[in-house]
């Protein structure tokens, strides 16, 4: 599926009952992919869902950088839906690196899992640092995609 929004060029990678995420080429940055989310807006605990997630991106990305969170690069509204433009990951999410082992019958080798979870602590670290410590209620292996190579 391809659709347009403003200076972004879309394909759907996936979508829930709180919104879409494409894969975005930013036409601004020489067609860098970038990760394009859209958030529904349905109800009030919606839109200040999506305002808390848009803040603590924003301050994390230009306060706080770190190679284990991803970065906002722009939101902006698209009717009555908000949308984040971040970074695409592209080695995939842990979950499709767990999957691929289990159909190969394969383990992963413990170096790579303590790295994985150096990564993960490092950025849950990060964010209960924060000024207005941040709790992450919904870590899962298909939000983790931002680590460091599996080798």
């Amino acid at each position: 599926m391809k659709t347009t929004v403003p200076n972004k060029s879309c394909s759907l990678l996936g979508g829930g009952v709180s919104g879409f995420v494409y894969l975005v080429k930013d036409t601004h940055e020489n067609d860098a992919p970038r990760v394009l989310k859209e958030m529904f807006q349905k109800s009030p605990r919606s839109i200040e869902s999506s305002r808390n997630e848009i803040d603590i991106l924003r301050r994390l990305t230009d306060r706080y950088p770190s190679e284990n969170i991803v970065k906002l690069y722009d939101s902006f509204e698209f009717g009555f839906n908000k949308c984040l433009v971040m970074e695409y990951c592209e080695d995939g999410s842990l979950e499709s690196e767990l999957s691929s082992l289990e159909a190969q019958q394969k383990t992963m080798r413990l170096r790579t899992a303590l790295s994985l979870l150096k990564q993960l602590a490092s950025a849950i670290d990060l964010l209960h640092n924060f000024p207005d410590t941040i709790i992450h209620r919904d870590i899962k292996p298909e939000y983790y995609s931002n680590f460091q190579s599996f080798n």
